[in-house]
C-alpha cells in the first residue's frame, strides 16, 4: 500500500477516503492496522466506537477544509477515541483543553470529564486536577453524581476502573 495516496476504508458501514501513511504516522492503532503483519485483515472493534464518535475524530484530525476544534462539548468523545485507536499527541491536545477548560466547567461536565480521563489515565496531572477541583463540592453535591461509589473506598487498579465506569454508567441523566 502506497503511503502518499489515498485509500478508501469501510468502517462501521461507511467509507472513508483515509491517507493510510497519514495516521499510521500519528496512530498505533492505525500503523498496525494498514502496515504490520495483518495489514488488510478485518479488525475488530468494541461497542464503544460508533460511527457518529468515528466521524468527530476525523473531523478535530483532519483539514477539511479546516480542523474542528476540541471544546468541551466534544472532548470527551475525541478523547476516548483518541486512546482507543492510539494518537498519543491527540489525547495530548485534549488534556490540554481540559486543563485550559476546567475552571468554568460546571459540575456536571466536570463529572463526566473525571471519568472519562479516570477511566484512560488514572494517575495522569490532568486527572489529578479534575480530582482536586471535584473535592472541592460538598459532599451531597459528589452523591448526587454518582462519584462517592468511586471515592469512598481504596482500590486496586481494576476495581478502581471498574467502579469508576460503573458510577459512570449508573449516572442515566449523564450521557459520556
Amino acid at each position: 500500500m502506497s503511503a502518499s495516496s489515498f485509500v478508501s476504508y469501510s468502517f462501521l458501514g461507511h467509507t472513508f477516503y483515509v491517507n493510510p501513511g497519514w495516521l499510521a504516522e500519528l496512530s498505533s492503532f492505525f500503523a498496525t492496522m494498514f502496515f504490520l503483519n495483518n495489514a488488510g485483515e478485518d479488525i475488530i472493534l468494541s461497542d464503544e466506537v460508533k460511527y457518529e464518535n468515528f466521524l468527530e475524530l476525523l473531523r478535530v484530525l483532519c483539514y477539511c477544509p479546516t480542523r474542528k476544534p476540541i471544546t468541551v462539548t466534544n472532548v470527551i468523545t475525541v478523547l476516548k477515541m483518541a486512546h482507543y485507536f492510539g494518537f498519543k499527541a491527540l489525547v495530548e491536545e485534549c488534556e490540554k483543553v481540559i486543563t485550559e477548560k476546567v475552571i468554568n466547567l460546571d459540575k456536571i461536565k466536570l463529572f463526566q470529564i473525571t471519568c472519562a480521563m479516570a477511566e484512560h489515565d488514572r494517575y495522569s496531572p490532568t486527572t489529578t486536577l479534575l480530582i482536586d477541583k471535584l473535592s472541592k463540592m460538598k459532599q451531597n453535591e459528589l452523591a448526587s453524581l454518582h462519584f462517592s461509589k468511586v471515592m469512598s473506598h481504596s482500590y486496586s487498579e481494576f476495581d478502581f476502573s471498574h467502579q469508576m465506569r460503573v458510577a459512570c454508567s449508573d449516572s442515566t441523566s449523564f450521557a459520556i
